[in-house]
């Protein structure tokens, strides 16, 4: 599994260079995007307002012609945006078709234009020219991990099709061990109302005494 990147100078990177290459860094890195599913997102699955995004469609393409299918996993979520990134969004929407992000030459991007993106922002921040924008996703999922976040909620993030792939990052997460038992007993001493994160006592107070 990748390792996770420091994303700071590819962030500063992209958002020097232009304001589509941001947003492509973003829906990868603070959104965890797939390929495809940068490829095939619509201004219509993006909820301004509520500051939300929704994957319904992941595009790849057979001999050399796009085609839609559901992303992957069969998955469709409606998540919470961060406010960078729907800040980058904003700052695409046009006039020119359906997609987020299109070329210079208002053309759909497909996944070598996507790659030289990446390359693009990686040449720009004086990292090696990979190209891949999935590392993006995985520095996702593992500062999701690092931060405490729990599994499920992980994956529901990631759109994982099975908590097995969710568990690979799981390693990352601080102490979680001691961190669920700490909430646990914050948890209880309150009487049964949870804490930030944390769980429903398995007892009720009245019965644990």
């Amino acid at each position: 599994m990748a390792k996770p990147l420091h994303v700071c100078v590819i962030v500063a990177a992209a958002l020097k260079l232009d304001p589509r290459l941001y947003a492509m860094i973003l829906l990868a890195g603070d959104a965890g995007l797939r390929r495809g599913e940068i490829i095939g997102l619509n201004l219509t699955d993006i909820d301004f307002k509520r500051g939300r995004i929704t994957v319904t469609r992941n595009v790849f393409f057979k001999k050399g012609k796009p085609v839609i299918d559901k992303p992957k996993g069969g998955h469709t979520a409606g998540n919470a945006a961060t406010p960078r990134l729907m800040a980058a969004l904003q700052a695409c929407r046009h006039l020119r078709g359906d997609r987020v992000l299109y070329t210079d030459g208002n053309e759909p991007l497909t996944p070598k234009l996507l790659k030289l993106w990446v390359q693009r922002v990686e040449k720009a921040a004086l990292l090696p020219e990979t190209g891949r924008v999935h590392i993006f996703r995985h520095t996702f999922a593992s500062h999701l991990a690092m931060s405490g976040a729990p599994a499920r909620a992980i994956q529901a993030l990631c759109r994982h099709a099975c908590l097995d792939v969710t568990m690979g990052y799981m390693h990352l997460s601080p102490e979680s061990a001691d961190q669920a038992v700490d909430m646990l007993i914050r948890t209880r001493a309150a009487g049964g109302v949870a804490v930030a994160g944390g769980f429903v006592p398995l007892v009720s107070p009245e019965t644990e005494k």
